[in-house]
């Protein structure tokens, strides 16, 4: 009788425990298939603009944008691995990608088209990939491992800075921390970006194991 007793006390026990849902509530989640998004199984990066649609760069098959309903392609010439997405205060969105950058704004007949700035870099393979961009008002950076590419939007020119000169041989990160631009070298350590120079931060230089 005992024995009986445990065994239903045990079922009724599982049955309250998995009775107690987060308070906060079961958040909903919808998982959409790559036949429906239009892209492969993979994305890098995301970003979302003004008008509150998404953006993901995806592994070979361009930008992915969501609006909330439909999934819309946006090609990138030969269709390269996207790295980094950042979005400005007039809903430009700004792609780095490997051997490519540039941004999508809104065509004539008001689809999203890809404007590459990778045309206008003499040598392609200064570009390498481009892992991080940082909009500030009308300047975008993109960071290459070995250049350091500044775009205005406002005058449509784009110049760029030799990292190597500055010391640096494989540049991979470049964040903003309260009005700081931080730059990291996989080799190097850390670095603080200055107007046109480059510094090494106090304690940031790499120790080699």
């Amino acid at each position: 009788m005992k024995r009986y007793i445990t065994i239903i006390l045990l079922v009724l026990l599982a049955q309250c425990v998995a009775g107690q849902i987060n308070r906060y509530g079961v958040p909903l989640v919808r998982n959409y298939a790559t036949q429906i998004t239009g892209g492969s199984e993979q994305n890098w990066c995301i970003a979302k603009d003004k008008f509150g649609n998404i953006y993901f760069g995806n592994q070979d098959r361009g930008v992915i944008k969501y609006d909330g309903t439909k999934w819309t392609p946006i090609s990138i010439r030969q269709n390269p691995r996207i790295y980094s997405i950042e979005s400005d205060s007039n809903g430009i969105v700004y792609v780095g990608a490997a051997y490519e950058f540039g941004y999508i704004q809104p065509g004539i007949n008001g689809n999203p088209e890809y404007i590459s700035l990778a045309d206008r870099v003499p040598v392609k393979s200064d570009i390498r990939f481009v892992y991080s961009i940082v909009v500030e008002g009308s300047k975008v950076q993109f960071l290459g491992a070995k250049v350091l590419f500044t775009y205005d939007s406002e005058l449509d020119t784009l110049y760029s800075m030799d990292l190597v000169r500055s010391d640096l041989l494989d540049a991979y990160r470049l964040i903003r921390i309260d009005n700081r631009l931080i730059l990291t070298d996989n080799i190097k350590g850390l670095f603080e970006l200055k107007d046109s120079s480059i510094v090494q931060l106090p304690g940031g230089v790499f120790s080699v194991i």
